[in-house]
């Protein structure tokens, strides 16, 4: 089976929404010492803003687990990653990010996701 989805070209400029995107890499390392009720941290999130979908595509068949891929194009990328060696004491590594557009250094603000990562 094979199914894609095609995007339409925008005509109206003034209508187009700039869209955001963070991907997020979980990992499953139990945290109820430090939050009750919490067992998942993001370990990885990669932040993405003013994003254009270019294609989006799944494929699969009835004997095997579907694929997606999807393309996207970005102005701006910025990361985050939590390490930890016993799952008790975390170190942030980043946030680290780059503006294509204007070829210099981008500082996210991670304010906005900050639930998701481990406590601190």
């Amino acid at each position: 089976m094979h199914r894609a989805v095609q995007f339409g070209h925008i005509n109206n400029l003034k209508t187009f929404i700039k869209l955001e995107a963070d991907i997020h890499v979980v990992s499953s390392i139990s945290l109820e010492k430090q939050q009750a009720g919490r067992f998942t941290y993001t370990s990885l999130m990669i932040h993405l803003e003013a994003v254009n979908l270019l294609s989006w595509d799944i494929r699969g068949s009835g004997d095997s687990r579907p694929t997606e891929n999807v393309k996207l194009r970005y102005d701006r990328a910025a990361m985050i990653y939590f390490a930890t060696a016993e799952g008790q004491t975390f170190q942030a590594i980043g946030p680290y990010g780059w503006d294509q557009t204007a070829n210099e250094e981008y500082t996210w603000n991670t304010a906005k996701v900050k639930r998701y990562f481990p406590p601190m």
